[in-house]
């Protein structure tokens, strides 16, 4: 097969997934067993790097009657609201200006352009049942695939003023049709707006349940830019979203076009794009095969000792992975659902059936399939959480959520209009513990020392920091003093349990916000589902009050707070205490790290850490002998 892209002959296969269903041919049940399968392969180019499957089903097999509805998640219709009111704002968006949404689905994309006044809007829904409910949300359909000849048929040349492409890119089998279509009708100061689920976080995350037939395209902002080029096409602008476990929001125009301006915001994720390379995507493929049997394993285990299992909504996506992993309806009872359109059918080859969703059955366990929603999910069944429902959580990693209190505290932030790094698109989740003596206040003067050598050492290249275990946050604090005296921009996350450590008068509101939680437990075992990587994340004397069980999670958090440069600064204390469950040598943490995808960096240890403090100014009154410095980033 040629690249769909670039038409190169030169495809390199980087996953097999087998022989799979295509994955919303939710069946009846006189189906049950008869369904169709094909390879499920992911490729890459070595011409245009567009990453993409070697098998097409047909597009009028599955897209014609399909049942995914945009309208039934809050989160989505939030997340579409702000896009559209960002670029009715940013492009000056007429109420007469036409707005076409391809692939629009029920119409929520554009019942969002409506709140902000844009009237002219037009849908394209190939599929039947879908349109008309878009017709009956009041918003004009056209039940047809989008194509230049259908471009021709209802518009004009140079009439559109913006296109929306939602989740659209990756499905497209005519896909230059689709581009040479929206090339000849898009208006000079036009702007065609993709959101795509990023390739990038689907190998940072170990997504792959994003892999499926309707998806034949897989983008990451390069191979994106590589294929509207052809066609005089090009990003100016984009950002990061954690819609769908991490998406791009890309805003492309002619490429003479006046809009054509790249941003300083798209200019960054370029750069930091460089890194998804073929050798990144076979690493991929790699970790996704060695984590082929732990849910499987999981699910039996439970299902021995006699639980009951349902699936928690019946995406598409979902069949992936149940299927890749060999789960069927001997571990998983039922999967229930709030879609219409897909209560009464059964899963593809899992055979797992769908069923409403009810108050009055519940199970012991819900596998959690629609987990890029998990925070809307979980959060709406926070009391049945309570009541002793357990979630199971596969992505990013495999974890039960029997509590809630985390994500309570960043529900809490953002109902009292707070915001957590409001400057960043990704939102953080994931806390520590303090010992309660960090919170003095006196022990303030006696970190300038330490934050001096590390910002003195580290402080040009750091933007974002994170503190694990902060007290009174006296150490990141000195860290804003020396960047305010540099005229640098800092943005600051602090995480304790301690109810003092919020009302510590070195907090400064408007880039500094802390998240109080518990008790290190709960950072340990959190659902970090949403995820914020920091140039500098530090961590002063934590790690001792953890066990072993306890600092596996510890460490799976903070690698997905950490990127290829960021820097981990820890102390662990060596003294002999009740709550020192782990007090080791500088040996054992410094193998420990290395088992865990980390590098030593003993040098800059030396320079920065607490052993370059005279004694009588370490922190906490500890010995010098007692504290080891820990200083990695992540194994390159």
């Amino acid at each position: 097969m040629k690249c769909r892209g670039c038409h190169a002959d030169k495809l390199e296969l980087i996953l097999d997934l087998g022989e799979q269903p295509w994955c919303n041919n939710f069946l009846t049940e006189a189906q049950l067993g008869s369904e169709p399968k094909y390879p499920l392969r992911l490729n890459y180019c070595k011409g245009c790097e567009l990453l993409q499957l070697d098998h097409t089903v047909a597009k009028e097999t599955m897209f014609a009657d399909h049942c995914y509805l945009s309208g039934v998640t809050q989160t989505l219709q939030n997340h579409f609201y702000e896009v559209a009111a960002e670029n009715v704002k940013q492009f000056a968006i007429e109420p007469d200006d036409l707005v076409v949404d391809i692939g629009g689905n029920d119409g929520t994309q554009l019942m969002q352009y409506q709140k902000c006044g844009i009237n002219n809007v037009l849908n394209i829904e190939c599929a039947r049942r879908v349109s008309q409910i878009a017709i009956d949300n009041g918003v004009r359909t056209v039940t047809d695939y989008f194509s230049r000849a259908m471009a021709e048929e209802y518009l004009a040349e140079a009439s559109v003023r913006l296109y929306n492409a939602s989740g659209v890119f990756f499905h497209l089998e005519e896909l230059h049709s689709v581009i040479d279509a929206i090339k000849w009708s898009l208006r000079e100061d036009g702007v065609l707006i993709v959101q795509f689920m990023y390739a990038g976080t689907m190998v940072e995350k170990l997504n792959f349940d994003t892999i499926y037939h309707e998806h034949l395209c897989y983008y990451t902002l390069r191979s994106l830019n590589n294929l509207v080029g052809q066609y005089g096409l090009e990003i100016f602008d984009a950002y990061y979203s954690e819609i769908h476990s991490g998406s791009i929001v890309a805003k492309i125009t002619h490429k003479e076009g006046s809009l054509n301006q790249p941003s300083e915001r798209f200019l960054k994720l370029l750069e930091k794009d460089k890194k998804y390379t073929i050798q990144k995507f076979y690493e991929f493929a790699q970790q996704i095969e060695g984590r082929r049997s732990g849910l499987k394993d999981l699910l039996t285990d439970l299902k021995a000792k006699g639980a009951t299992i349902y699936a928690y909504g019946a995406p598409a996506k979902g069949n992936t992975l149940l299927n890749y992993f060999g789960i069927d309806k001997t571990l998983v009872d039922k999967a229930v659902e709030i879609n219409d359109l897909k209560i009464g059918t059964y899963l593809p080859q899992s055979h797992i059936p769908i069923t409403r969703e009810s108050a009055r059955d519940r199970p012991d366990y819900y596998l959690l399939l629609s987990h890029n929603f998990a925070d809307e999910i979980i959060m709406k069944n926070e009391e049945l959480i309570a009541e002793g429902v357990k979630f199971i959580v596969p992505f990013p990693s495999l974890k039960i959520v029997t509590d809630t209190s985390f994500m309570r505290a960043i529900v809490q932030l953002n109902e009292e209009n707070v915001g957590i790094l409001p400057e960043m698109e990704e939102t953080l989740k994931g806390y520590s513990a303090a010992d309660a003596t960090r919170c003095k206040l006196s022990q303030f003067d006696s970190f300038a020392g330490l934050a001096k050598r590390v910002w003195d050492r580290l402080g040009s290249s750091i933007d974002t920091v994170l503190e694990l275990g902060s007290g009174a946050t006296p150490l990141v604090q000195h860290f804003q003093s020396w960047a305010d005296e540099a005229n640098q921009g800092l943005r600051i996350i602090t995480v304790d349990g301690n109810p003092i450590s919020a009302d510590s008068p070195h907090v400064n509101a408007a880039n500094h916000y802390i998240i109080r939680t518990d008790i290190d437990y709960t950072f340990a075992n959190a659902d970090t589902q949403q995820i914020v990587q920091f140039d500098l994340i530090v961590s002063y004397e934590h790690l001792e009050h953890l066990n072993d069980t306890q600092l596996l999670g510890f460490v799976a958090n903070l690698k997905k707070h950490m990127h290829a440069d960021s820097i981990f600064i820890a102390t662990a204390s060596m003294a002999i205490r009740e709550e020192h469950v782990s007090a080791h040598p500088l040996e054992w943490w410094t193998d420990f790290f290395s088992r865990h995808g980390f590098e030593a960096l003993p040098e800059l240890a030396e320079a920065v850490g607490t052993c370059a403090l005279t004694p009588d100014k370490l922190p906490y009154n500890q010995r010098l002998e007692s504290i080891n410095d820990i200083v990695v980033r992540l194994k390159r």
